[in-house]
């Protein structure tokens, strides 16, 4: 398949685009943090379910535009500590389990709230784990 390319009716871009990082800022780190402490509290405690004694929801405040980035870092920091942590020990692995967002209060913040509950594994139609492709 080929394209024709096409004389572009703007100038040259100037602006460089922002690469993608993997490198994870202060606020990340943190949030990477809390999350190990409560999925270590999760499995010492038997891991109950979410909302059960040992595995209390954490609430995080954020603004409404906030909402989706704030939690994309919780999902980040829940594939950090099963990657980095428990990685030989995948009965430990965990997911955030999500409560309902509450309303905005008077400055605008809403809170999410997430508790730890197991990571949900695909399986195929004879209940088999599926094992993810990988490109060659």
């Amino acid at each position: 398949m080929s394209i024709a390319f096409r004389q572009p009716t703007q100038a040259a871009a100037t602006k460089l685009a922002e690469a993608r990082t993997s490198e994870r800022d202060e606020n990340q780190r943190g949030l990477d943090t809390a999350v190990l402490e409560m999925v270590k509290n999760w499995n010492a405690a038997g891991q109950p379910a979410p909302g059960a004694e040992g595995n209390a929801p954490l609430p995080l405040g954020v603004t409404k535009d906030e909402r989706t980035a704030g939690k994309e870092m919780v999902r980040r920091a829940f594939r950090y500590v099963n990657t980095q942590e428990y990685k030989a020990a995948p009965k430990n692995k965990a997911e955030a389990a999500w409560y309902e967002d509450s309303d905005p209060d008077d400055d605008g913040i809403i809170t999410i709230a997430f508790a730890v509950r197991p990571l949900t594994v695909k399986t195929d139609d004879n209940g088999q784990p599926v094992r993810r492709r990988r490109n060659r």
